[in-house]
């Protein structure tokens, strides 16, 4: 008896999940900012070093009933040098993102007053560092793991990567994927 009741109480669970997200759409966003490592060249072996990017501003052009909102990022997580040998150039690198956080306002006044909700998640990318002039390439992916006001109950996941050919410019990060919410 207690297997069917958990098994009926689990059913009723998933599918109050499945009735509050919303229909799956496409996302598209872009973030930019700076990125902070306090350890550079990286330690270790591989060569590892951890990064922040605090505070970067960010738009949706997709879906349209999100384009209105804007966004801060904030993400913290590692790098990793592919080649022991730094004197390579450019390295090949792994970025990990252990956990990201989009925090949407209604329009560009960013207090509380205008919160709408948060996204946190993950990402994993690859790509290209020079070091000299910190020229960056990289892709790969990204998954929503949770959210709070009208994203409580968000899924999503999609490409994401990172871009700066302009030092000391910003990085950019476009995110292109799907998202429910």
């Amino acid at each position: 008896m207690k297997i069917i009741r958990a098994a009926l109480i689990l059913g009723l669970a998933l599918s109050a999940v499945s009735v509050f997200a919303g229909p799956r759409q496409k996302f598209v966003a872009d973030e930019q900012g700076a990125v902070n490592v306090p350890v550079f060249p990286p330690l270790g072996t591989p060569p590892m070093a951890m990064f922040y990017e605090p505070d970067w501003q960010g738009t949706v052009s997709q879906p349209s009933g999100l384009s209105q909102l804007t966004y801060t990022w904030t993400a913290f997580g590692e790098f990793t040098v592919a080649d022991p040998d730094l004197s390579k150039t450019p390295w090949t690198i792994h970025v990990t993102g252990l956990r990201f956080t989009m925090t949407f306002y209604n329009g560009k006044t960013q207090d509380a007053q205008h919160l709408v909700g948060t996204i946190e998640g993950t990402f994993k990318t690859v790509g290209t560092l020079n070091p000299s002039d910190f020229t960056i390439h990289t892709t790969g992916t990204y998954a929503f793991t949770s959210g709070t006001g009208i994203f409580a109950h968000v899924r999503g996941a999609g490409t994401v990567g990172a871009v700066n050919s302009n030092n000391p410019g910003p990085f950019d990060c476009p995110m292109e994927g799907w998202i429910e919410y």
